[in-house]
């Protein structure tokens, strides 16, 4: 039997019981329900994900509307807790939540968060993504924690993002490439020890303050057009991090012409 929001008017108790769905373990429900079919499990996890969607989404938008209709079902004010949680092709597209806890989360396949916005904390230290993952145009009111986060995927996504309050992603391992172009980073940014394996573009980003990028593992930054605090990178750039010191250092002349941002990636 597939599981279903309990028939109650508490919108908290309805929130609750879907995260527990989502946050039980697969290993420890299949101990405890020893012969329960492996799809039974993963439709309870999407129905139970569904469900909070349904109700974070501040609007719904047909391919034939011409503007944007108001989601009858949408909840304010709610703050998700899906510390450990397993989640499958996750999608928080629009969505609007105050604090969300994804701490140590497994995302399985593609993880889809383009337009939503945090207006609490949100925190996904420790979570683990599968698939491509897209962050593209959402909004972190307060801080947004990815410490030690691994994106084992093919792509990553942070385009046009805004961090309003401090972003930290220490010790993170992004395997594949990752955009952050038009990102606006409006307070401190942390990137200390993280690993960007296949590099990373930061073209038309701004940010508040010198980034951090201590210790930052096998990493190739690409910026231009960009604004650090008072100062324009108008060229572009490759950049490489010093261990011993948190400011980025072009690896070519600032009057060097700028190349095509589809050449960059050819170059050795």
């Amino acid at each position: 039997m597939l599981w279903k929001a309990p028939d109650v008017q508490d919108r908290s108790q309805q929130v609750r019981a879907a995260q527990r769905a989502a946050r039980t373990p697969a290993s420890g429900r299949a101990q405890a329900r020893a012969g329960r079919d492996p799809n039974e499990e993963r439709q309870v996890r999407l129905t139970a994900q569904r469900f909070l969607t349904d109700h974070l989404r501040c609007y719904r938008r047909r391919w034939w509307q011409r503007r944007t209709a108001v989601n009858p079902h949408y909840w304010p004010g709610i703050s998700l807790d899906l510390t450990g949680a397993v989640l499958i092709s996750f999608k928080l597209t629009s969505c609007r939540m105050h604090r969300a806890h994804f701490s140590e989360a497994l995302f399985l396949g593609d993880a889809d968060f383009r337009g939503a916005t945090f207006t609490g904390d949100a925190w996904f230290s420790g979570a683990t993504f599968t698939g491509t993952v897209a962050f593209n145009t959402t909004t972190f009111t307060r801080s947004a924690d990815f410490k030690e986060a691994r994106f084992t995927g093919v792509h990553v996504f942070f385009n046009g993002a805004t961090f309003t309050g401090e972003a930290t992603f220490n010790g993170a391992i992004f395997a594949s490439h990752t955009d952050f172009d038009g990102a606006i980073f409006a307070t401190y940014s942390r990137f200390n020890g993280t690993a960007f394996t296949r590099g990373a573009t930061f073209s038309r980003v701004s940010f508040a303050d010198n980034p951090g990028f201590n210790h930052t593992r096998n990493s190739r930054i690409y910026v231009a057009n960009a604004r650090i605090g008072r100062q324009e990178w108008a060229t572009a750039s490759n950049v490489v991090t010093d261990p011993a010191d948190e400011v980025l250092k072009p690896t070519q002349p600032p009057d060097e012409k700028a190349r095509a941002p589809g050449a960059r990636r050819g170059a050795k």
